[in-house]
């Protein structure tokens, strides 16, 4: 996977409560991945649950030190995480939204969540968690939570959970390479002219996104 070290873990109570242990105990390099099959305590914003079946969906964290960043500027971090996971969500399906700064839509269903926990040294970033829950194979959603979707009930596919766990954090150790590389302004540009729509709401729709091609351009420009 993305990072040198993959941690799996069966049960877990979250997965960035894990992940901060091992940056709190200096046992973590950048790029490491917790990937869980459930997580007893899963974490969404505001202190809400995340629902999720054993086995069935994405559950994971990655470790980021992206000390070169201001805080002023995290809100970066839920740019590229964002569109990490739009990334392959285009590639099985359509009519994705994001809800910024932290959930993913299809077709005004929500398919998954971003919760990104950072840790501020001076001025700067000193380390950032960023956790994903995306529903990929869950068909029953038994708590309250607002029209949850899953990729199957979508697509009507089964998904292999590590497989696409390693394709959406290697699009975001991707994106994080061009910001760390100070392509800010094209990566505004980037998200301006794909994410346009009803610019008076929260969603911004994802038009006519051409990925290998502008990630093509991009990477020239940031090399």
């Amino acid at each position: 996977m993305t990072g040198k070290n993959t941690i799996f873990l069966t049960e877990v109570e979250s997965t960035n409560n894990y992940a901060n242990q091992l940056v709190l105990s200096k046992a973590a390099e950048h790029g490491t991945v917790v990937l869980a099959q459930y997580q007893k305590k899963g974490k969404g914003q505001q202190g809400n649950s995340w629902e999720s079946e054993p086995g069935k969906n994405l559950l994971a964290s990655i470790i980021l030190f992206p000390d070169f960043l201001s805080a002023a500027k995290q809100f970066y971090l839920s740019k590229i995480a964002s569109l990490s996971i739009v990334d392959f969500l285009k590639t099985e399906t359509s009519g994705i939204t994001i809800k910024w700064p932290n959930d993913i839509y299809i077709d005004n269903k929500k398919v998954a969540g971003i919760l990104i926990e950072n840790a501020i040294k001076g001025h700067n970033l000193s380390s950032s968690i960023i956790g994903i829950g995306l529903n990929l194979n869950q068909e029953l959603f038994v708590t309250d939570a607002p029209n949850p979707v899953s990729l199957k009930q979508v697509s009507t596919k089964d998904y292999e959970i590590e497989n696409i766990a390693e394709t959406i954090f290697d699009n975001m150790i991707h994106w994080y390479q061009i910001l760390k590389k100070g392509v800010l302004m094209k990566l505004i540009q980037l998200i301006s002219i794909n994410f346009t729509g009803q610019m008076n709401g929260p969603c911004l729709r994802n038009r006519e996104y051409n990925l290998k091609q502008e990630l093509t351009e991009l990477a020239n420009l940031a090399s």
